[in-house]
């Protein structure tokens, strides 16, 4: 894996001496992280999965994105809000912090009550829907920063507000539908993928979907995290 990165610098630094390319280093920390990205994807074996249980309103204390479990997937998801839009970003990765999948949503047509709530409802929706349509074989977690969400999905007890009535049903449905399914809160610093992919459909007014590839607009996060987890771990 090392190998694959610095062979990516090297070629680099090759078109510099031989090429007279000029050097960018943005560019070159992306393709590096690409390349990083591809290897994992390559080398990885589907681990044997673990049995489970549902497990609702974890809350994950780290300070930096944590990597899921052997076996696991994490989906981290955010919900955004500008003028009359209402956006969405979802980022999934295994256990290597390999991106395997990656969402941005746009709703452009938005009107109602309390946009930054159903936001943070619809994100978490896509989140299961992403893992059940993408992930249906492997236990998957659900995290977003909104713990409000995380308490509204997983405490039955709880009244939540009319507007987002339909959206906290389904991901009960969802949830309840199988064990391999969790949700978990975090914080905003745990959570900075899924935030910068739902302000980039704020931004482009776009929906964007990417299998095995990572966004350039979340690369440097995406770098930061896989660092940080490997450091803590």
């Amino acid at each position: 894996m090392g190998c694959a990165i610095i062979w990516s610098i090297w070629k680099s630094r090759n078109r510099v001496v031989f090429d007279g390319w000029k050097f960018d280093p943005n560019e070159v920390i992306t393709n590096a992280l690409h390349v990083y990205n591809e290897h994992l994807v390559a080398a990885c074996i589907s681990p044997t999965l673990p049995q489970t249980n549902t497990q609702v309103g974890l809350v994950e204390t780290s300070a930096h994105w944590s990597r899921p479990p052997e076996g696991y997937i994490k989906i981290n998801v955010d919900g955004a809000t500008w003028k009359n839009s209402i956006d969405v970003g979802l980022v999934s990765r295994n256990e290597f912090g390999v991106v395997l999948a990656c969402r941005s949503l746009f709703d452009g047509n938005w009107s109602g009550k309390d946009a930054p709530l159903e936001a943070e409802a619809r994100a978490f929706l896509k989140g299961f829907e992403l893992a059940i349509a993408k992930f249906p074989d492997t236990p998957t977690i659900i995290e977003g920063d909104s713990k409000l969400m995380v308490d509204y999905i997983s405490d039955y007890h709880l009244i939540f507000p009319w507007c987002i009535r339909s959206i906290v049903q389904d991901c009960r449905s969802l949830l309840k539908s199988s064990i391999l399914l969790s949700v978990c809160h975090v914080s905003r610093h745990a959570n900075k993928a899924a935030h910068k992919l739902a302000r980039t459909a704020a931004s482009s007014r776009l929906s964007f979907e990417w299998c095995y590839t990572i966004p350039d607009c979340i690369s440097d996060v995406v770098l930061e995290d896989a660092s940080n987890s490997f450091i803590i771990d």
